[in-house]
């Protein structure tokens, strides 16, 4: 017997949009500000931003806050096509994150942006990365000004804007990050920086190299009152004026010194693990995300793989032959050919190449294997080969020889089968006219 129970599920709809006016919900956003800056760690210019996208939204939904208000709000902005789908993210989180705190404080009664999915556009490529040949050109054309500028106003701002070109660049800190930067968080003796403005709302100090701590001794002699580091702000419209004189193009602006950074400690040889550390990220993915590849390095590893495959295949195709062998006897290479490219390439370091049968009875005799009688001594001395008889070399060898000289041994023996094998009559006519007294056989290796 079958018993068949079906489940009814049923979401109370009515407590997830039973929520207060919009009105109510206005008079709350002051106060979240103030929760973002003093509880949450959020800069004063973030938890003010945030505050107007709530606001946004609030007026946009007009009487209560529900899903749907969500929703058409979301939909409303993307609707123009100029905000990027990760902007319109970041301001709908700021709503999510006011609303869960509406709920703590007992205002809603659900959160009605739990249930709403975010926008998600097309992967792309961020910023593009500084070269230190371009941010050395941006630096030049800067002090260039500096020395040529018409008003002293503009040769103090081309001057502040080479410092903050300097800086970015042996920081890697974001254009927000260096203008709030203090004096007060610099230890120039112990060479860290604590970043005053963190937006990961880190306090852990990150060290500073020596190029760096000489710039900021050169500014700290020349700073006024100001407390920040950079008091005056350098606008985009100087970058981009600058990037025009030097010839520079590409996407992005003041991210591409901290890009730049990422990517050129990597070309150097730093660990990614180190990198993160230096720039503040929270996961390594978010450090490999900042890589920009040169093409000349993505070439190489394409045309590495593509060498590594031919070589694959090269391997597989000589079955017949254990060692890589330039030449092969079915493209019509003769014996010898074929046997001096396998000696150069398979044969110990110290022995002759062997051309023939008669060298690798010569190099065995050569390959420093002491022997036990007077005239196996003596043999050896006159470099004259061993007795072959058959397949195999009658040799009296201790078992006191080294490993390596085993190994080589070895190999010479693998070798002179392999030549016995190809050769077939001339091997047989080897035997027959090689005495037992070891005189070097008169049979050439070739066929």
């Amino acid at each position: 017997m079958v018993i068949r129970v079906t489940l009814e599920f049923r979401v109370d709809s009515g407590r997830a949009t039973r929520v207060r006016s919009v009105t109510g919900l206005l008079d709350q956003v002051e106060a979240w500000q103030v929760y973002a800056r003093e509880v949450e760690g959020h800069s004063p210019a973030h938890a003010s931003q945030a505050a107007r996208w709530v606001r946004s939204w609030l007026h946009h939904a007009r009487e209560h806050a529900t899903p749907d208000a969500c929703v058409a709000w979301l939909r409303d902005m993307t609707r123009g096509g100029k905000l990027s789908p990760q902007t319109i993210r970041n301001r709908a989180s700021a709503c999510r994150r006011f609303c869960g705190w509406m709920v703590v404080q007992g205002v809603l009664d659900a959160n009605p942006w739990a249930s709403v999915p975010m926008p998600r556009g097309r992967a792309r490529q961020g910023a593009d990365a500084f070269t230190d040949e371009q941010v050395a050109s941006l630096i030049a054309q800067a002090e260039r000004m500096a020395k040529q500028g018409r008003k002293p106003a503009d040769r103090a701002s081309a001057a502040n804007r080479a410092n903050l070109y300097r800086f970015l660049s042996l920081t890697g800190l974001r254009r927000g990050e260096a203008r709030a930067q203090r004096w007060d968080d610099i230890d120039l003796k112990a060479r860290t920086m604590a970043v005053t403005l963190d937006k990961a709302r880190r306090s852990d100090p990150v060290p500073l190299s020596v190029a760096a701590c000489g710039m900021l001794r050169h500014m700290l002699a020349q700073r006024g009152r100001s407390p920040l580091v950079f008091p005056t702000i350098v606008t985009d419209k100087a970058l981009e004026a600058d990037c025009r004189a030097c010839g520079i193009t590409g996407r992005g602006k003041w991210h591409r010194f901290r890009v730049g950074f990422v990517t050129e400690s990597f070309e150097a040889g730093v660990p990614p693990e180190l990198i993160q550390r230096l720039v503040r990220h929270r996961s390594i993915d978010q450090t490999h995300r900042y890589l920009r590849h040169r093409e000349a390095r993505l070439r190489d590893a394409v045309e590495a793989r593509v060498r590594k495959k031919s070589q694959d295949s090269l391997r597989s195709g000589q079955t017949s032959d254990r060692f890589p062998v330039d030449s092969d006897m079915s493209h019509g290479a003769t014996i010898s050919e074929s046997m001096k490219t396998t000696s150069q390439v398979a044969a110990p370091i110290g022995f002759e190449s062997t051309l023939n049968l008669a060298g690798l009875l010569s190099a065995l005799g050569r390959s420093g294997l002491p022997a036990t009688s007077a005239n196996e001594k003596a043999r050896v001395n006159r470099r004259e080969p061993f007795v072959s008889r058959g397949d195999r070399i009658c040799t009296d060898a201790p078992t006191d020889v080294g490993p390596e000289r085993l190994i080589h041994h070895a190999m010479l023996l693998m070798q002179l089968a392999m030549l016995q094998m190809q050769q077939g009559a001339a091997s047989e006519q080897f035997e027959d006219r090689t005495d037992v007294r070891g005189h070097r056989p008169s049979v050439s290796g070739t066929a």
